[in-house]
């Protein structure tokens, strides 16, 4: 507990810190990306949002994979069907840093579950709190949401009120506010029952040893059911 919460004082200090407010700062250069995967799922995952990779450049990336591109933008704007909703799952854009941080996070899954990638992309939707990249994670002001926001606020409340298996990574607090805030006052995350808390928050990989006793098992079985 001690270790957690001098870890959050160290975040907090970094940032209000000017020297490190550059791992802070929102890529408007990037595509925002409220959501990955299939918008019905029987799935749901929370993150905070999308990251900057480290020696990488997502801008060669866009150039050199522009149906890459094409297809985030498709698909987020129109919701035009594509054959990886969860697209980080594709095998032809392993070139970009996002392919391998997400089938590292659910590799145990795919290979317990022993279901393909492209399955299973369609079986995960996976929301990002704030849809912009920047290194590190900073909320806006408390108490306001960004129009963008809302919309992702709205897929989480039809997960739950389709009963979804929830799992969440990071900013648990957040959610369960937003929730409040945008969609009704007496919805929470916290009287939720159908919920994964991962045990680490700084290392969210999806694996039994990361989850409470029977929840690996419970997301198993959710991945097998049909709605």
């Amino acid at each position: 507990m001690k270790k957690e919460k001098t870890r959050k004082e160290k975040y907090e200090k970094a940032k209000k810190d000017p020297k490190k407010a550059k791992d802070f700062e929102i890529r408007l250069d990037l595509i925002a990306e409220p959501f990955v995967g299939n918008p019905k799922a029987n799935i749901i995952v929370l993150a905070a949002n999308p990251g900057v990779s480290i020696g990488v450049r997502e801008l060669d990336l866009y150039k050199k994979h522009p149906k890459f591109k094409t297809d985030i933008i498709k698909y987020h704007r129109d919701h035009k069907s594509i054959t990886y909703p969860y697209y980080y799952f594709n095998p032809d854009y392993d070139a970009h840093p996002g392919y391998d941080w997400a089938t590292a996070r659910f590799n145990s899954l795919q290979k317990e579950s022993e279901i393909d990638w492209k399955v299973l992309s369609n079986k995960i939707l996976y929301l990002q709190y704030f849809p912009y990249h920047s290194k590190n994670f900073k909320n806006i002001k408390k108490g306001e949401y960004l129009e963008c926001q809302k919309y992702t606020f709205q897929l989480l409340a039809n997960g739950i009120d389709r009963n979804a298996l929830i799992i969440c990574f990071r900013c648990f607090d957040l959610w369960d506010q937003a929730l409040k805030d945008n969609i009704r006052p007496n919805l929470s995350l916290k009287t939720y029952e159908n919920l994964i808390v991962l045990n680490s928050a700084q290392s969210v990989y999806v694996t039994k040893n990361n989850m409470k006793e029977n929840d690996f098992e419970k997301l198993l079985k959710a991945l097998k059911e049909k709605k």
